[in-house]
């Protein structure tokens, strides 16, 4: 009897080690690479998706590593893996593909989960983001213009996709220090303790923030308004306003001559401005 049980135990741990080598072996990593570049581009046309390596997962699912995904305008999103695991049970009769993912990127980590209907289109999509590095993220360095660093966490919440999409974020960065490189203004960086944003789009051309405030040691500031969104990023108009107060710290350490622009307010060191241009070429005035 006890050599009848060793003999199924040998059996099931050999029937293991098969399966095993044949998932992970002989794994179709370029059929299911090529099925994930599909899907991407029908939610996202004309990019291009780049992946280092693919294996199976457990439960069932895939792991994918070194992963890119980038458009034609420098906008790039790389992760150092990804696990996408699908719900089984929307698999079979029903209208939607349901699918969860979690990774790591920018020495951070995300999760989330999407539904996809039977032509794989994006229907919905909910991430979840933590400390995500903003100096690791190229295209805030390419669209800004400057010098970005900090840390930045929040939620995305996505319905349909292009034209339609219909998308609200809320984020908070910590530790966010901007480059600064303006004429005659001896400052050369802008730190903030704590920022925080709301920004929804009822379609993919309009951006709309509904709401920025920012802390720092050497201001404080909101902000507000419109982006309209158009091709190359770098062009989208914006259409923005706010208001920045100085600390009396801060206007010390800008030299005589601009402290007294700000001294000559009475006391007043509330400012209020607008941006207009584009973000390749933003127009700053005071109001």
């Amino acid at each position: 009897m006890l050599r009848s049980k060793q003999k199924w135990l040998f059996y099931g741990l050999y029937t293991a080690a098969v399966v095993i080598f044949f998932l992970y072996y002989l794994f179709p990593s370029k059929a299911v690479e090529a099925y994930i570049v599909s899907a991407v581009q029908r939610v996202r046309p004309g990019a291009a998706v780049s992946i280092g390596r693919i294996s199976p997962a457990f439960p069932p699912g895939i792991r994918a590593s070194a992963v890119s995904l980038s458009d034609s305008e420098a906008l790039e999103v790389s992760l150092d893996h990804i696990r996408i695991t699908p719900q089984l049970r929307t698999l079979f009769g029903s209208a939607e593909r349901v699918l969860t993912f979690q990774g790591r990127g920018y020495d951070g980590s995300i999760t989330g989960r999407m539904a996809l209907d039977r032509q794989r289109s994006l229907q919905r999509l909910h991430a979840d983001f933590s400390d995500l590095q903003i100096g690791r993220m190229a295209p805030v360095q390419h669209l800004s213009g400057r010098s970005v660093s900090g840390r930045i966490s929040g939620t995305i919440d996505v319905e349909g996709g292009d034209p339609d999409l219909r998308m609200t974020a809320t984020l908070a960065a910590s530790d966010v220090r901007i480059g600064l490189d303006i004429p005659g203004v001896p400052v050369k960086e802008l730190t903030f303790s704590e920022a925080n944003a709301r920004l929804t789009a009822a379609n993919a051309a309009n951006l709309r923030m509904e709401s920025l405030t920012a802390k720092g040691r050497q201001v404080n500031g909101n902000m507000a308004g419109a982006i309209r969104l158009v091709s190359p990023y770098p062009r989208s108009i914006l259409d923005l306003a706010g208001a920045v107060r100085p600390h009396p710290s801060f206007i010390s350490e800008l030299g005589s001559s601009l402290a007294v622009l700000f001294r000559s307010r009475g006391g007043n060191n509330t400012f209020p401005f607008v941006v207009k241009g584009t973000i390749e070429s933003p127009e700053f005035l005071l109001r």
